[in-house]
């Protein structure tokens, strides 16, 4: 199994409802592929781990990076995997705000510093449990 986490910058502004709607597409399309992860969205930038079997996880990366709602789609990290981190979740979305860490810094940021996304993750996935 394998996990990426990307991020991406939105070529549109997302409101609460194209979010919900975005969020039910990822959630259907992953289901199929038994695909899981979690959604961050903040001010037009994605960051997203997707997580499964490698050629899941690979078509998945590859639908993401020609979706034209998303522009400049890069890997942060693609690991080997012994299980989910996300095992539940055909695609979990959080506020970003909840981390003090990204409360006040764009989620481009955090791409820089490997352990600053794990811990994130690791925070958000203790706060929604």
């Amino acid at each position: 199994m394998i996990a990426i986490v990307y991020t991406s910058q939105a070529t549109t502004d997302f409101d609460k409802e194209s979010l919900k709607s975005l969020l039910l597409q990822c959630r259907i399309n992953n289901k199929k592929k038994n695909v899981t992860g979690l959604l961050l969205y903040k001010n037009r930038e994605f960051i997203q781990v997707i997580e499964g079997e490698d050629e899941d996880v690979e078509e998945t990366f590859k639908h993401i990076k020609t979706d034209p709602r998303h522009d400049g789609v890069e890997a942060i990290l693609k690991e080997r995997i012994d299980k989910r981190f996300f095992p539940f979740w055909a695609m979990g979305m959080c506020n970003p705000d909840k981390s003090e860490e990204l409360k006040n810094r764009p989620l481009s940021d955090i791409k820089y510093n490997k352990m600053s996304v794990y811990q994130l993750l690791k925070d958000f996935k203790n706060d929604l449990l």
